[in-house]
């Protein structure tokens, strides 16, 4: 070996030689340091045993998550079943987290923020329950949605709907109606008979809350009792509807429209929009704020589809004046038990009409919004008695066609 050191060798196969002695240094040590020991078959790869000791454990998880959920569906069928039959509150006894599967954690998960509810309506009975932005923004309005997939909870076509009248109270209604654990209604107003109708009918089925069985879907648009193709749309959808109308003095209704108006943009004088000529007193019937006030003709066009029995004509001073009272006809108008009465309400002062001394879902009391309940400007009297005798007669028509004499001045 050293006589062939001692040699001179040439340059190239020196270099050679040494490139080769390197390349089989890296190939041992890769073999001794990097490439994985072999390891039992019975035992598997490290990967492999990982990924099945995660998946036993998942399942483990998964089996907790099911049984938590079984058992706040069980609580919460309890609690249904008890405040039904025996008029008996047990919501208290819900635990306060559902489980594992918590509504709350699973949307946190799928990016959807949800918010829990505690109800406090003892009437009540679908007491604990989520919103969803969605629902509040769009309609499914903002009432509870309970675990609808453990009640079998569909979304229909409204049984009934609030067609009328724009500023008649149409607003405080609905949130006196979703006090009642039989009523579920869309918060905003959907519009569909009279702007969105091309939609079709499962778009609007798809806008409406869930309900279970025993409960009654609606709906409020006001615009519907003043717009022409409305009756017979509705009637295409279900002959058997029934058609809430709220209606307060026409005089008073179009100063409350005006104020509205006022209250968006400048406009002209109450006076310059009521009449054609203020001289003469001639009133002008294509101001909206007068038309709709015309109940009796908007009345007989949706006569022609249905009949006199699927209306309930809403008194808007009674609601004020006497909610209670107005509540009690309207539910047994709808074939509901009797659960909203005077008991709810109390009359606020500065509003200057009546607000719900626990609203849905809160245990504080609740009056509608800042909107509700503007001052309305000062009219000459004159103006007033000249809208009184312009309206007059159809208020006496609106009495004999409803049977309901609203006493109008």
């Amino acid at each position: 070996m050293l006589d062939l050191c001692n040699k001179r060798w040439p340059r190239k196969l020196l270099l050679i030689a040494c490139l080769l002695s390197v390349l089989v240094c890296v190939l041992i040590s890769y073999r001794e340091c990097c490439q994985p020991r072999r390891r039992d078959d019975s035992f598997m790869d490290w990967g492999r045993g990982r990924n099945m000791v995660r998946s036993v454990w998942d399942e483990e998880i998964s089996e907790t998550f099911l049984s938590g959920r079984r058992q706040y569906r069980m609580h919460l069928q309890q609690a249904r079943y008890v405040d039904a039959n025996y008029n008996i509150d047990v919501r208290d006894d819900l635990p306060a987290n559902p489980g594992p599967l918590d509504p709350d954690r699973r949307a946190r998960r799928d990016g959807v923020r949800r918010h829990r509810v505690r109800q406090t309506n003892p009437h009540n009975p679908l007491a604990f329950g989520y919103r969803d932005d969605e629902d509040r923004s769009s309609g499914t309005d903002a009432t509870l949605n309970p675990l609808s997939s453990s009640l079998n909870a569909t979304r229909k076509l409204p049984q009934v709907i609030i067609i009328g009248v724009k500023k008649g109270g149409t607003r405080a209604l609905l949130e006196y109606l979703r006090l009642h654990p039989d009523i579920r209604a869309v918060g905003p107003e959907v519009h569909f008979f009279d702007r969105k109708y091309e939609n079709g009918l499962e778009w609007y089925r798809r806008k409406m809350p869930p309900t279970i069985a025993r409960q009654i879907t609606m709906e409020k648009t006001p615009s519907y009792f003043i717009t022409r193709e409305v009756p017979a749309r509705v009637y295409n959808m279900s002959r058997d509807v029934k058609l809430l109308v709220v209606v307060r003095d026409p005089v008073t209704r179009a100063i409350s429209d005006y104020t509205q108006t006022v209250s968006k943009k400048n406009t002209k004088r109450f006076e310059e929009l009521a009449f054609i000529n203020n001289a003469t007193g001639l009133v002008d019937t294509s101001w909206s704020a007068i038309r709709i006030g015309v109940y009796a003709k908007h009345l007989e066009r949706w006569l022609q589809y249905f009949p006199l029995s699927q209306f309930m004509f809403v008194s808007g001073e009674e609601l004020i004046s006497n909610p209670g009272k107005e509540m009690g006809l309207v539910q047994n108008f709808l074939g509901i038990k009797k659960v909203v009465s005077e008991k709810h309400f109390y009359f606020n002062q500065t509003k200057g009409f009546p607000c719900l001394k626990k609203k849905e879902g809160s245990s504080s009391p609740h009056c509608l919004g800042r909107t509700k309940g503007r001052a309305h400007p000062d009219i000459e009297p004159n103006v007033i008695q000249r809208l009184r005798d312009f309206y007059r007669p159809f208020n006496m028509k609106f009495y004999q066609m409803t049977g309901r004499n609203f006493n109008w001045p």
